[in-house]
């Protein structure tokens, strides 16, 4: 059984582990981004510390599957316009969240964001935030932070 809370944040931090596309469910709309130390600065024994950012309700999203460093953020309403202005007006109820510092091209649109640091063995194995409550491992820090 896991012990987690869970608590509204806002999604706005920089993260300056290496982020990749870890999960594309077009299916099931979400994407998840997993950020990793560099690996080859790891030990065999080191604990592996993830951040994965889970965007569910996704209807758009603009990115490489390797990313690097994030800077998570919602659009300011200059940007958002912008964006609007080239894809058309932003389906109800969902938000433009920017990825990387400086840059509109790297987007992902949603219906909200989720995120915690985990501590796994394998950069690999797939998040926990996918997987039903009862069954995940507990966030190193108890928490997963959610937003819209």
């Amino acid at each position: 059984m896991t012990t987690e809370r869970r608590e509204e944040a806002e999604p706005e931090f920089r993260d300056e582990r290496h982020f990749g596309l870890l999960v594309y469910r077009p299916t099931y709309p979400c994407a998840v981004f997993r950020g990793t130390p560099p690996l080859e600065d790891l030990d065999v024994d080191d604990t592996l510390v993830v951040r994965d950012i889970l965007f569910s309700d996704l209807w758009r999203i603009s990115s490489w599957n390797d990313l690097g460093p994030v800077h998570l953020r919602r659009a300011a309403p200059p940007e958002r316009a912008a964006l609007e202005g080239r894809l058309g007006e932003i389906r109800a109820g969902h938000e433009i969240y920017l990825l990387e510092a400086g840059s509109v091209e790297t987007y992902v649109i949603a219906g909200g964001v989720t995120w915690a640091d985990y501590e796994l063995e394998s950069p690999l194995r797939e998040s926990p935030l996918l997987e039903r409550v009862a069954d995940r491992r507990p966030p190193v820090d108890g928490v997963i932070r959610y937003g819209r």
